[in-house]
């Protein structure tokens, strides 16, 4: 019943928000306007990305880059949010070499007896792993996968000391950090007993089961190990790592997608009538998510433009949808709409805005400037709410994962073409 009623409240809000919003977002900035966007995007990207930075105290004397540029709330460096910061605002980063001594600091830290990767590695060298009492995050070991990827044939791998010599000095340890992900169903599962967290952008959130984000993941993982494996001569590992990604993308779908909406639902657990806004999007990018689904996921922020977005940023959950559960104190945030649970952030934006101009490039561009104009006025914070949700309130400041992600949607758009 509940699931029905999800379905006919999801219909309305497609009829609403179709009929209105050609008078929400109906301007479009002219090409000058839009160069201005995104040469502003790259200046602030660099700023924050040097702001951001923090001395190790462990004597190594390596630079980290923290989630953001006012280190009283997050002190230490984090999987996910060195990623984002340094893979997005590559172009601009002062510095290149810091950021891979910062990637292989956080590596080799991360190399702990479990097998386990770490979520953030402190200041002095300490990994944290899980959260809630759980021992781990489900999507450490995808990350720090990324990480590894970015500088072994990505955008790093032209800094001196990346490329493949790097990827096989950390290739064992990303390997077994996918291994000792805990798997059910050929996918990352939450224990409902102990659950993990499933992806960190929404770790206030009790996810059970198969866990939709975590899964998207953990597939892009799988495919970039077994590439990098073939590259280096290890036909065993690739092996085994592109079987792992294959289970994921034949299961995927009877697993979790909603025809009736047209998007992936969150888990198969307590999320498991949820619409998964921010993985739903990230399945479009990096190809997991078939052309008829992506093209009916464009067609859902399409339609639902006004109860996706607000500010240029992007709830994690349409509107009026809120979380099932969360963590209990002290882990979870006050009451919504707030933080994870109703607020609105720019981290997606390099996934859900070029998901979007696969129907509406005008559109995806007008929201993209909005989030420049709502950056230059009130920074560029973690997540954002409105008048309309009670008061107009934000998250952590100078926000690498924000920035870095906004300027990475303008590189995809190109909105002033």
């Amino acid at each position: 019943m509940k699931a029905l009623l999800k379905v006919l409240l999801l219909a309305c809000l497609l009829f609403f928000t179709h009929a209105s919003h050609d008078q929400s977002y109906n301007s479009v900035p002219d090409a000058k306007g839009e160069d201005a966007n995104h040469i502003w995007l790259q200046n602030m990207t660099s700023f924050i990305l040097k702001t951001c930075r923090l001395n190790s105290t462990d004597g190594s004397g390596v630079i980290l880059f923290t989630p953001n540029g006012d280190h009283p709330y997050y002190v230490g460096q984090w999987m996910r949010d060195s990623y984002y910061g340094i893979s997005s605002g590559w172009k601009v980063i002062p510095d290149s070499d810091m950021a891979l001594r910062s990637a292989d600091w956080m590596l080799v830290h991360s190399q702990s007896g479990t097998g386990i990767m770490p979520q953030l590695v402190t200041p002095n060298g300490l990994g944290v792993y899980g959260q809630n009492g759980a021992n781990m995050a489900l999507d450490s070991g995808p990350f720090a996968v990324l990480m590894l990827t970015f500088f072994s044939d990505g955008d790093g791998q032209y800094v001196d000391g990346a490329g493949m010599p790097f990827f096989q000095k950390h290739a064992a340890a990303a390997a077994q950090g996918m291994r000792v992900t805990p798997i059910k169903n050929g996918m990352p599962w939450s224990d409902p007993a102990q659950p993990h967290v499933g992806y960190g952008f929404t770790d206030s959130v009790i996810k059970t089961e198969n866990c939709f984000y975590s899964s998207v993941l953990y597939w892009m993982g799988s495919m970039d190990l077994a590439r990098l494996f073939t590259a280096s001569g290890d036909s065993v590992n690739a092996a085994d790592f592109q079987e792992r990604a294959l289970t994921i993308r034949q299961a995927l779908t009877a697993t979790f997608w909603d025809d009736g909406v047209g998007m992936f639902r969150a888990d198969t657990g307590v999320e498991s009538n949820v619409t998964d806004i921010w993985g739903s999007a990230l399945a479009v990018s990096c190809g997991l998510a078939t052309s008829e689904q992506s093209m009916r996921i464009a067609q859902f922020f399409y339609m639902n433009a006004s109860v996706v977005f607000l500010r240029g940023q992007v709830r994690e959950l349409p509107l009026p949808f809120l979380w099932n559960k969360l963590f209990p104190p002290p882990s979870s945030p006050p009451p919504p709409p707030s933080y994870q649970d109703g607020g609105y952030w720019g981290t997606p934006l390099h996934h859900v805005l070029p998901t979007l101009a696969r129907v509406n490039k005008k559109l995806a561009c007008s929201i993209l400037n909005d989030a420049v104009q709502d950056y230059q006025k009130n920074g560029a914070n973690e997540w954002v709410l409105g008048p309309s949700e009670g008061a107009l309130r934000q998250g952590a400041p100078s926000y690498v994962a924000t920035i870095a992600n906004t300027l990475k949607a303008s590189e995809i758009l190109k909105c002033w073409e």
